[in-house]
């Protein structure tokens, strides 16, 4: 950026605090004098204490009274944000860049877009997806004007922490993702017939020496049940590599932060492939990604095959990588800057 900027950061958080990803990036960015003013306001924490009426509005007197360069707002998902209200906080400072950060992902059909994000993404100034292609065009097809790119990241804080590599492991293989159903077939989500294929090939293949963790696996072959959040890394590192079959799994360039965490592990990570994962994480990365289950499965086996000593070296390139490029230092560093600089609106 040509000059230091202010930035309002409105997290979305159930408990003050707990967006440690973002706001340990904003404070070292602040620090370093890349921004000139950093301040919080945990939306959803002030509705809780005060009503979402009185919290947005303590939001548009604190938007008056700072002028910041940049609000951003992130994931507002059923929030009652209204385009009058939008209309307001504009008003109170019109210099402000508002951006809208959505993290997840949503669909024309399954998981639609609710009114509050509608709202927020034609108000916006700039929208930022964890995905582009049909997920871009959907934000665009309710008002959003420019979509700019910016993937899902891991903190730093309670992911990639020192560890030194086992040379015996619990299990070959590991998943961590939760299995969706639906009532009705249009409405179970994308991906998750892939991801519940792959679970029962792994099962079949690996038997115990197979691991997966999250809800929904009950009488599947080696269901572990749920595992917190910040206990994900501890349940990879019990496997030589680890599998993902993203839900959305045709959304351009779209992976959860479960990726970067893998890659943060230090254990080597297969996962299914997405459009434009070659521009992504370029074309040596050191991370696998297939097509189809068969060929997930080619890959894991080739990976199991490499031995101890290569697979644990694999495993380090990776958490280098995922550090160096998808933390949310990295990440948040270079949405600020597109945001700045006008990037160009993703194709």
């Amino acid at each position: 950026m040509k000059r230091p900027v202010s930035l309002l950061f409105l997290p979305n958080e159930g408990t003050e605090g707990d967006q440690i990803g973002p706001r340990e990036a904003f404070s070292e960015l602040a620090r370093e004098g890349v921004l000139s003013r950093y301040e919080t306001f945990s939306y959803l924490i002030e509705a809780q204490r005060h009503g979402a009426p009185a919290g947005l509005e303590l939001l548009r007197d604190l938007v008056m009274r700072t002028r910041p360069d940049v609000l951003l707002w992130q994931h507002v998902s059923t929030f009652p944000v209204t385009a009058p209200f939008l209309v307001a906080l504009r008003a109170a400072s019109p210099g402000t860049h508002l951006v809208y950060h959505e993290g997840d992902v949503y669909g024309r059909w399954a998981k639609r877009l609710p009114s509050p994000v509608r709202v927020l993404m034609a108000a916006a100034d700039t929208v930022a997806l964890v995905g582009a292609g049909e997920f871009a065009a959907l934000a665009r097809s309710v008002g959003a004007r420019r979509v700019v790119y910016s993937p899902s990241s891991a903190d730093t804080v309670r992911f990639g922490r020192p560890w030194t590599p086992t040379s015996t492991r619990e299990f070959d293989v590991v998943m961590i993702g939760n299995r969706a159903t639906s009532r009705l077939p249009w409405g179970r989500l994308p991906g998750a017939a892939s991801r519940e294929a792959l679970v029962r090939a792994l099962g079949r293949r690996y038997g115990r020496r197979f691991g997966v963790f999250g809800r929904g696996w009950t009488g599947f072959a080696g269901n572990q049940g749920p595992v917190a959040y910040d206990a994900q890394e501890p349940a990879q590192r019990r496997a030589w590599v680890t599998v993902n079959w993203n839900h959305f799994h045709t959304v351009e360039g779209f992976f959860s932060d479960r990726l970067p965490i893998s890659l943060l592990s230090g254990v080597p990570h297969v996962t299914n492939y997405q459009p434009g994962y070659e521009v992504v994480f370029g074309t040596d990365a050191p991370l696998r990604w297939a097509r189809t289950v068969d060929e997930l499965l080619t890959q894991l086996e080739a990976l199991l095959n490499l031995g101890p000593e290569a697979t644990i070296a694999l495993g380090r390139r990776a958490q280098a990588f995922g550090r160096e490029r998808f933390t949310a230092r990295p990440v948040y560093a270079r949405l600020l800057e597109e945001v700045m600089a006008g990037a160009p609106k993703v194709q």
